[in-house]
């Protein structure tokens, strides 16, 4: 029993701001094309980025924006998303941002939340923009050309004689960005990263090309992911500029788009959630385009069925697909999994981490193959959650270890495993059953197209575990089918005692997270 240290190295964190370690060596790297709009081909090379990012921050400047100002994008995917992150962070402004789905109400709590004082608007964001209510916002600009507000691209003209990057700006202390919590058990909670924070993913990186330089042999990526999320953000966006990749920029996710693009920009590296990899695994689509560019896939944001995994790897013709673990509050990553390894594994604590398995009850510090929270500690780890001092003390336990709420355990190997989040375990007469397991099961079924399973209150047992099921196309599966595929191969608590309901699709968060508050609310009832 005790506290596991990363096998790999340990790590240099790059010194400097944000917006100093994407332009680093920029002479060496200022002609590399490293962000195409993937629907209109336009494109910026490094050097036009770094003249682009030093107008926009004079300009933001002059416009009122000052170091410790919140400034807030809503906006899908662009091609200038980076360069207004980067030309505020040199001011040493934070940058937020939203989901542009967001409704009034939710644009409203978030901008009051975040005290956003600046806001950058995508044009068909602003409908939802202008309703929302008690805003608090001193300034609004927009991607594109809107009546009434500032266009950005206006910026791209401004004289940068006077930039320079805010000397007085702590890397360790200061906010650089502030990501919101998905708010999947309460509110979005805004999550606040350092420059360093995110520097020390840099770092983190740097170690594993030097040791399995598989996972970044591709030069072309695709930025599908969106950038108001920290996977998006900083594992796609920002570590692909740092580690010199082409990045194909998408707003959306579109099913016949995603596959041409692939096609079309022969992309080798694809960076995606569980949903994404079920759509690869299972969809007709897919034969009528060519994949074969794809070199390596990794998954992140939620769990992925090894099953799944192992069809979407297989017909793609890759060994298999790798998953990794993190969360916001560690900057998107704290495990990675070695080459070669298997897919049910989230791997090796990153370079300069050290983890824990704590049971939940005792408080006990568990050996390998006992099951408790995962928790960790790295130079990666939040500085805390925004004006929440109550709740950051709540998440960091009294070694400075942040409490993950996941369920896993490592084995002799060293090797991580998670079983399924502490707050989503289902409670049947005292046993836990991990929702995620069955889940696994679930789409294992040739006619499950995708799978949720929740907790039915009942009298007598406490819950009942039910699943929620999509059916593939043109598929024929009935509810007692189901039941009886995973009952013959779980133990006795775990049957699907709940039933089975089939629904036309799953909530689910844009990371692939299920949304089982939703799904208990419409369907947890006995």
């Amino acid at each position: 029993m005790s506290i596991k240290k990363s096998n790999f190295p340990d790590i240099k964190i790059p010194e400097g701001t944000v917006f100093d370690v994407v332009f680093s060596n920029l002479e060496e790297r200022k002609d590399l094309v490293l962000l195409v709009d993937g629907l209109s081909d336009k494109s910026y090379t490094l050097q036009q980025m770094y003249e682009l990012s030093r107008r926009t921050s004079c300009a933001l400047r002059k416009h009122g924006l000052r170091k410790g100002d919140v400034l807030a994008i809503i906006s899908p995917n662009t091609l200038d998303y980076p360069i207004v992150q980067l030309a505020a962070m040199a001011i040493g402004a934070t940058i937020t941002a939203f989901n542009p789905l967001s409704t009034p109400k939710e644009i409203s709590y978030l901008l009051n939340d975040s005290g956003a004082r600046f806001v950058i608007l995508h044009p068909f964001v602003i409908k939802n923009y202008e309703a929302a209510e008690n805003k608090g916002v001193d300034e609004k600009f927009v991607f594109g050309n809107v009546d009434g507000y500032t266009s950005i691209s206006s910026f791209y003209e401004e004289d940068d004689s006077t930039f320079m990057v805010d000397e007085t700006i702590d890397v360790k202390e200061d906010v650089a960005m502030m990501f919101y919590s998905s708010g999947t058990t309460g509110l979005p909670k805004g999550v606040m990263l350092s420059h360093r924070n995110i520097n020390s993913i840099f770092g983190m990186a740097d170690v594993i090309n030097e040791l399995h330089p598989i996972f970044f042999v591709g030069k072309v990526c695709f930025g599908l992911l969106p950038f108001y999320h920290i996977y998006g953000s900083i594992l796609v966006l920002f570590l692909r500029m740092v580690t010199s990749k082409k990045l194909i920029i998408v707003p959306r996710f579109d099913p016949e788009g995603f596959l041409a693009a692939i096609q079309k920009y022969k992309i080798e590296m694809l960076n995606l959630v569980p949903p994404l990899i079920n759509f690869l695994a299972k969809s007709p689509l897919v034969d009528n385009f060519d994949l074969s560019s794809v070199s390596s896939v990794f998954s992140g944001g939620a769990s992925l069925s090894p099953e799944v995994g192992q069809l979407a790897a297989s017909r793609l013709n890759l060994q298999l697909i790798y998953q990794g673990f993190g969360m916001t509050e560690t900057t998107g990553a704290c495990h990675f999994p070695p080459p070669g390894k298997r897919i049910d594994t989230i791997g090796y604590p990153l370079p300069s981490m050290e983890c824990k398995i704590v049971d939940s009850e005792s408080k006990k510090l568990m050996g390998p193959n006992e099951v408790g929270e995962l928790r960790v500690r790295g130079p990666n780890v939040m500085l805390g959650y925004w004006k929440k001092p109550k709740e950051t003390s709540e998440t960091m336990d009294e070694d400075g270890f942040l409490r993950t709420g996941d369920i896993g355990y490592y084995d002799d190997e060293g090797l991580f495993y998670l079983v399924d989040r502490i707050k989503e375990l289902i409670k049947y007469k005292g046993y836990q059953v991990a929702p995620a397991e069955l889940e696994a099961i679930l789409n294992g079924h040739p006619a499950v197209l995708e799978s949720a399973v929740i907790g039915v209150k009942n009298e007598e047992a406490g819950e009942l575990p039910r699943a929620i099921i999509v059916k593939r196309p043109n598929q024929d599966v009935t509810a007692e089918d189901l039941i009886t595929y995973v009952n013959e191969k779980v133990s006795p608590q775990k049957k699907l005692r709940g039933g089975v309901i089939f629904v036309a699709d799953v909530p689910k968060l844009p990371s692939g997270k299920i949304l089982r508050r939703a799904l208990r609310e419409q369907y947890g009832k006995a």
